[in-house]
């Protein structure tokens, strides 16, 4: 509902229209408000978020002739604006300062249905009123994160196969339309078909274990929750979420020979929630503990619960999943869900869930079918092993990084993390150089990123790791599983490009890695055989991702919630992660960021500057991206540390 106000006749009104549109069956809810333009004319909008489980999606030109049809014309809105969610206030009513001003004159009224839709699902993904076909994608605020929510939408709603580079490459909304009238609807055999009809299907109950053959074969996340706790509740909610999800209720069992993850039912029982009383003095080791103890997975979950309560009223919850069943997005799905499931409990009943119509193994047998499809003389994962062949072919073995000491001889280094000094005017500034390359803001900072190996003494040809969500589908997301996957970007310096130029060169590698994103990592690793070693990963010893999804941290009744940051599990050399967040109409408001580092192999002091001259670069990035990356400012500090780094591991290794 809308702000609270006092209710007169205009209040009536729009109360009114909003109880009459909510009726429709593919409206979820809705919001009248009245807007004044610059001519002090009034408009009337109505916001509203659709039904995502009607059967049917209505569009703007729908809902506006059944409007017409059932209200006076005074109540007939000027305006409709779908909306993705609705920006709440403090007192969880709809804060209208937040809702966009109604726009008008979107598109061309002799336009096709689905040149309509295309330009109805971009303003929802937008929350916008409407858009107009000159708008671009990059120009409206386009971010990884809304540009891959309308790939998935078109895909879903419109059935129409696209992909990143569809998008990013498209001059204006306009024109993108325009290509799409081209292109024939999705066939039966379409992606889209392929899951719905898994969703009818008989369900696989069981599938290979495929080893993280580089990965830590755990992860781990936690909570303080601060306040009185009732454990038999919380467990409540620890057994709705494993008996949601099947990958979540697995045993390791021998078939023939070979070892399967197989569902097996009722196992929820068996998903207990370990209390621990622990000193404040020794969580970080009781931490480190639980999260790296062993799985025996013939007879454990894949999920592991345990509260450490420090006193009455302060607790740790951590989550430690096993990575053959859950991913980093799966994990944020458990925290959400484990947050609505101990509000439902505490309230006296069980969640109101919808039901989940796909799970992991649907998933698992999708991937099957994509990378088996023929085209032409290959199959899909023919055609994307041969691009990913050539494009790491002769892969450096390992960064030359100012290391200050030897790499351990095993995986799971020691860990710390440092911040980033990030301000909003470098957010903004960085989010231009990204609109005017045509580029994503993610592809700005992975340029940033190369720019400063560089300049540190890591060489041209660097490997950097990121990750694809394997969410490419709507239909996924709710799903629980192992669904990412592990993508390189080799990126090439040489040369001493500007930045610009850079920037679109990253471009090129990251759009052409999404095309190929679909083949897991274990089964490239296994074609392309790269060395082995215990101690690092065999790709790539650097990563960077930007996450710009929002935060799904639960809310528990009654608990002040805070996140834990983990140093656990790690195997890279440095990991740099970068997070957007966004303000009550999901648009982008500012950045942080984060490195986390080997503290085997890194010194403090050269982390700081390795952290320092990052910022240093992007603000120079930003003011001057035609600048080459060999002229863009960074602190002397940051090389000099560099230099004296590999100094001392030179002087160690001959000792």
């Amino acid at each position: 509902m809308t702000e609270s106000r006092e209710v007169g006749p205009e209040t009536a009104g729009l109360l009114a229209i909003e109880q009459f549109v909510a009726k429709h069956p593919g409206v979820d809810r809705a919001a009248a408000v009245l807007h004044t333009d610059a001519d002090d004319e009034e408009q009337l909008a109505l916001y509203i978020t659709l039904n995502e489980t009607a059967a049917e999606k209505p569009t703007v030109g729908q809902l506006q002739t059944y409007l017409e049809a059932n209200l006076s014309e005074f109540a007939v809105p000027d305006a409709i604006i779908f909306l993705e969610k609705f920006p709440q206030s403090p007192t969880s009513f709809v804060d209208n300062a937040l809702l966009p001003e109604p726009r008008t004159n979107a598109f061309d009224p002799t336009c096709s249905a689905r040149s309509e839709m295309v330009f109805e699902l971009v303003a929802r993904v937008f929350g916008l009123s409407a858009v107009a076909s000159t708008d671009g994608f990059l120009d409206l605020g386009g971010t990884s994160l809304l540009v891959s929510r309308l790939v998935s939408l078109l895909r879903s709603e419109l059935n129409i196969e696209v992909n990143f580079r569809d998008v990013v490459d498209a001059d204006s909304i306009g024109s993108f339309a325009e290509s799409l009238e081209r292109r024939d609807s999705a066939t039966e055999g379409a992606p889209e078909d392929a899951i719905r009809r898994l969703a009818v299907s008989p369900r696989n109950r069981a599938w290979p274990v495929v080893e993280p053959t580089y990965r830590p074969r755990r992860q781990s996340t936690a909570l303080r929750l601060k306040g009185p706790i009732d454990i038999g509740v919380l467990r409540e909610a620890v057994a709705d979420v494993v008996r949601r999800h099947d990958a979540l209720r697995t045993l390791r069992q021998e078939n023939e020979g070979a070892l399967r993850q197989v569902v097996v039912d009722g196992l929820e029982a068996r998903a207990r929630l370990t209390v621990i009383p622990v000193a404040a003095s020794e969580l970080a080791g009781n931490l480190q503990a639980e999260a790296t103890r062993y799985f025996d997975r013939r007879s454990e979950l894949p999920l592991h619960t345990v509260l450490f309560k420090l006193s009455p009223e302060n607790h740790v919850l951590l989550l430690t999943t096993d990575r053959t069943s859950c991913d980093d997005r799966s994990h944020q799905i458990l925290w959400r869900e484990l947050g609505q499931a101990h509000a439902a409990r505490s309230a006296g009943y069980a969640p109101a869930w919808e039901w989940l119509p796909l799970q992991y193994t649907d998933y698992l047998c999708w991937q099957a079918q994509l990378l088996s499809a023929d085209h032409s003389e290959h199959t899909e994962e023919e055609r994307q092993l041969r691009y990913w062949k050539k494009a790491l072919k002769d892969l450096p073995e390992e960064l030359s990084l100012p290391y200050a000491g030897q790499r351990p001889p095993g995986p799971g280094h020691r860990v710390r993390t440092i911040a980033l000094d990030l301000t909003e005017d470098l957010h903004f500034g960085l989010r231009a150089v990204a609109r005017k390359r045509q580029a994503t803001l993610r592809m700005v900072l992975q340029a940033g990123l190369a720019a400063l190996l560089t300049r540190i003494g890591a060489g041209y040809d660097l490997p950097l790791g990121t990750t694809s969500s394997g969410r490419s589908h709507s239909l996924w997301n709710g799903v629980v599983g192992a669904l990412s996957n592990e993508l390189v970007l080799r990126v090439d310096t040489s040369g001493d490009p500007s930045f610009a130029e850079l920037v679109g060169r990253v471009r090129e590698v990251a759009l052409a890695a999404d095309d190929h994103r679909d083949l897991p990592f274990a089964q490239l690793a296994a074609q392309i055989q790269p060395k082995r070693s215990s101690s690092r990963h065999p790709l790539f010893q650097v990563s960077i991702d930007l996450v710009n999804n929002s935060d799904v941290h639960p809310g528990f009744p009654g608990l002040m919630v805070t996140e834990l940051q983990l140093n656990t599990g790690f195997d890279l050399d440095l990991d740099v992660t970068f997070r957007e967040h966004f303000d009550g109409l999901g648009q982008p408001s500012k950045l942080s960021g984060t490195i986390r580092y080997s503290a085997d192999l890194f010194s403090v002091e050269t982390a700081k500057c390795i952290a320092a001259g990052l910022n240093q670069l992007l603000q120079a990035a930003a003011a001057e991206p035609e600048h080459l990356i060999s002229e863009l400012e960074i602190a002397d500090s940051t090389s000099d540390s560099a230099r004296r780094s590999e100094a001392l591991a030179s002087e160690e290794g001959r000792l």
